[in-house]
């Protein structure tokens, strides 16, 4: 899917593509939008239209046992309409459920994850997926990037 530069006007709050995904809701690597983009969990939302949806948590770990401090359910709008170049409109926005920017640490947690690794900060674990995150996991698993409900505690 394509990720065009597109615009973003605060003023009128209107824009597309990476311009808006970036300046309006803070999400500022590639592969973030791209680890969104891989999502199986995929909704028709109308005409060409598709959300697509992850989650990015952040976990605190402490004695091999990892705690869910904050989760975002992350969106993504894209059309795949065909323009003049031949090309799909592609990515119309990313966002966090609930807030207008997303924290940092929710870019760092989708781009790792879109590179199979785990964004480490001191005690904290950053990781994407694409279901909600187990509230309690052990520390292997999160180091693994894998969320497991069934390692719930």
């Amino acid at each position: 899917m394509s990720l065009r530069l597109g615009y973003y006007n605060a003023a009128a709050d209107k824009g597309f593509g990476w311009t808006k995904v970036k300046k309006k809701h803070n999400i500022t690597k590639y592969s973030a939008v791209e680890y969104i983009a891989k999502s199986p969990v995929r909704e028709h939302i109308g005409g060409q239209s598709y959300r697509h949806t992850g989650y990015a948590g952040k976990y605190k770990c402490r004695n091999g046992v990892c705690e869910l401090v904050k989760q975002y359910k992350v969106l993504m709008t894209a059309n795949e309409k065909k323009l003049r170049d031949d090309h799909d409109k592609g990515v119309i926005t990313e966002y966090c459920v609930g807030i207008t920017r997303c924290p940092n640490w929710v870019t760092t947690a989708l781009a790792k994850s879109n590179r199979s690794s785990v964004a480490a900060e001191g005690d904290n674990k950053y990781v994407g997926a694409y279901k909600p995150f187990a509230r309690t996991v052990l520390s292997a698993d999160v180091k693994a990037g894998v969320n497991k409900n069934a390692a719930t505690r």
